[in-house]
């Protein structure tokens, strides 16, 4: 009987040392950065926006909360425009302009942004004094349909939403 020998084995040398692989991690990380960074600029704000919703003030009603007086007092569509009169006070900083509001309106899905105030008018002036009473005069676009009326003004900060037609 022959002896036997466990069989040799050769080594294959390929001739280089292998890199470690630590470009698929880095990728990996910098594409997990860029989801991250897309999700908490573009997800999150929406989705906070729509868990908390805008406090209705009620037709008629005032909105007193966070220092803040508001009370819309008349509603009109002169000419070509759409006019919300409101009472305001406000006893804090607020960095208040034109972008911060739009009127919802009965003829159309879209809200209506408010108008840059017009310097011939005082009361679309967005200056205000902390704690005096002041009227705000807030104007609007109005639409080519003649049976449009406005339904619902809109504020963004803080978010509060007034209705501007009696309930049923």
């Amino acid at each position: 009987m022959a002896s036997s020998q466990p069989p040799r084995r050769r080594r294959l040398d390929s001739g280089e040392e292998q890199q470690p692989r630590g470009g698929c991690l880095v990728v990996g990380a910098l594409l997990g950065i860029a989801a991250g960074v897309v999700i908490v600029f573009f997800v999150v704000p929406p989705a906070l926006r729509w868990f908390e919703s805008a406090e209705t003030v009620p037709y008629g009603e005032t909105y007193d909360a966070e220092a803040r007086i508001l009370s819309v007092t008349e509603t009109a569509r002169v000419n070509d425009e759409f006019h919300v009169h409101l009472d305001l006070q406000s006893n804090r900083t607020w960095d208040l302009d034109e972008s911060a509001w739009t009127l919802g309106v009965s003829t159309q899905d879209d809200d209506i942004q408010a108008l840059p105030p017009d310097p011939g008018i005082p009361e679309t002036s967005f200056e205000f004094e902390l704690g005096e009473p002041r009227e705000l005069l807030l104007r609007f676009s109005a639409t080519d349909r003649a049976d449009a009326e406005m339904e619902l003004l809109h504020l963004d900060d803080p978010r509060v939403t007034f209705e501007l037609q009696p309930g049923e």
